[in-house]
């Protein structure tokens, strides 16, 4: 197996760890919530302190992904002193949030992802993008090491893995993915419950919001850029909450025709998340780390400490204006 000596490293050096802190990104998805989850509930296996670093409260549709309640910390407590830090879909430190000034205090990282822009701050650094979530790179390690799992486990991982294909649609989705989630469904997940609640099991809110914001579409470079924008107050005029918002990143790039979707998300008047999702050519991932963020090539984001308006005069000069550049030069080649 390719990352054999890596996959040995960490088991040796969870066996001589007793508080671990595990640390997924800023807004964490599926794919990072469910891989931390995953590593948390085999370290209580090994009778091990364990938490789960998080900037705030998870949104009521993700607060399921660990039901735990006793693993996810909100605040860095003076009186608790790990000695391992374990990060998941991570690109980047300043991609932790709160949690940043503990890469300054000498504790040991690992480091696991599938992003290809990772920057391969761990003193173990498993970095490939050849997987298709990191949920997958997780249960290779649990196989590779033969590290017990269970139903709890295996469902952790299975909704990383949906989540971040796609449902099995995306292009990272391999031969090896489908091997792998066979062997999962081994446990008996819920497979129709988990296609539910990831991607249609929506409330009345979630509706209104998502026809508020497909009025606000904006279409670029004949038809092959579109824009679609979420207000803060959209919240309040369709009594909707954040956790209606998930399915709206891919109201975009399901438009026939376009090739570059962009998702500006106004979560607080001077902070915005942007979303970008591209099919074809133009790596996405190059622009969001322009900006502080990351991603795939195909699927990435950012966040900007300012208001909606100049955001989207950002995009609309330097994101669509690169796109424009990128793919009449593609043309030309």
């Amino acid at each position: 197996m390719k990352y054999k000596n890596e996959y040995n490293k960490i088991s040796e050096i969870l066996n001589k760890s007793n508080n671990v802190l595990i640390i997924t990104h800023i807004d964490p998805d599926p794919d990072g919530l469910c891989s931390s989850h995953a590593i948390a509930l085999v370290i209580q296996q090994m009778k091990k302190k364990c938490n789960i670093a998080l900037q705030h409260e998870l949104i009521k549709k993700y607060s399921i992904l660990i039901p735990d309640s006793s693993l996810p910390i909100y605040e860095l407590s003076s009186d608790i002193n790990y000695d391992l830090i374990i990060t998941l879909d991570l690109g980047s430190k300043k991609r932790s949030g709160k949690y940043i000034e503990l890469f300054n205090k000498n504790i040991p990282i690992i480091n696991i992802d599938h992003h290809l822009d990772n920057d391969h701050f761990g003193e173990i650094n498993i970095i490939d993008a050849s997987f298709s979530s990191t949920s997958e790179l997780m249960y290779e390690f649990f196989k590779d090491q033969k590290i017990p799992i269970n139903q709890e486990i295996a469902t952790a991982l299975y909704i990383g893995i949906v989540f971040d294909t796609g449902s099995f649609r995306y292009s990272l989705t391999t031969s090896k993915t489908h091997k792998y989630v066979s062997e999962l469904l081994e446990y008996k997940i819920d497979t129709n419950d988990i296609y539910e609640m990831l991607f249609e099991r929506v409330s009345q809110g979630a509706l209104r919001l998502m026809s508020k914001v497909s009025s606000t579409l904006e279409i670029f470079c004949n038809g092959k850029v579109a824009i679609i924008s979420l207000r803060k107050a959209f919240y309040d005029e369709c009594n909707a909450n954040e956790s209606d918002n998930t399915l709206l990143v891919r109201l975009g790039s399901s438009i026939e025709g376009v090739d570059l979707s962009i998702f500006i998300n106004e979560k607080e008047e001077n902070l915005i998340k942007v979303s970008l999702r591209s099919k074809y050519n133009f790596k996405v991932n190059e622009i969001a780390k322009q900006f502080g963020g990351g991603g795939h090539e195909k699927a990435a984001g950012f966040i900007i400490e300012d208001n909606y308006k100049n955001v989207k005069e950002i995009i609309i000069n330097k994101i669509i204006s690169s796109y424009s550049k990128t793919m009449f030069n593609d043309i030309l080649i």
